[in-house]
């Protein structure tokens, strides 16, 4: 019976949000397709979601750049102080960030080999010690970096991770 009343709770909180928004442009209630009006939906909820985390990065005061794609999807271009660096997709770790789904994250020294080239690579451009991550959210692929030994550190990002990826499987 509880199971029943939950099912009638949501199919009541779906159909109010879809029809309940009578007044602003909803492409439910212009074309009456439903695919299209929760697939807007979705896409904006992604869109908070990699907000929120570069937020996080502003509030942490970590450096960070997001990834552009080039060259018909084979390169991740970073920019890293001025300079804009392209690596191939398919080139060290980068390799296996790009591929599959889900959220992941790299921090140099910790998930990867110490002497990873990608990482000694982009020491030359950033200057100092500084520890550093790739981390693939919501699609997005970021490059984020920090002082070494500073009192903020990439730790959080491993429970950050963490806690999306089990909420997206209980989802």
């Amino acid at each position: 019976m509880k199971h029943l009343q939950a099912d009638d709770q949501l199919i009541n909180k779906l159909m109010d949000e879809t029809f309940g928004e009578s007044g602003s442009k909803d492409v439910s209630n212009e074309s009456g397709d439903l695919l299209s009006y929760f697939n807007t939906k979705n896409h904006k909820a992604l869109i908070n979601r990699s907000s929120q985390i570069e937020d996080s990065f502003k509030r942490r005061r970590v450096v960070y750049t997001k990834a552009e794609i080039r060259t018909s999807g084979s390169i991740l271009r970073f920019e890293v102080n001025g300079e804009k660096l392209d690596f191939p997709k398919n080139w060290s770790l980068l390799e296996s960030l790009t591929m599959g789904s889900g959220n992941r994250l790299y921090r140099s020294g910790v998930q990867v080999n110490e002497d990873n080239q990608l990482f000694e690579v982009l020491s030359n451009f950033i200057g100092g010690p500084k520890e550093m991550a790739f981390l693939k959210y919501q699609g997005e692929i970021y490059l984020v970096h920090t002082k070494q030994g500073a009192d903020e550190s990439l730790e959080w990002l491993d429970n950050y991770i963490l806690e999306e990826n089990v909420s997206r499987k209980a989802a």
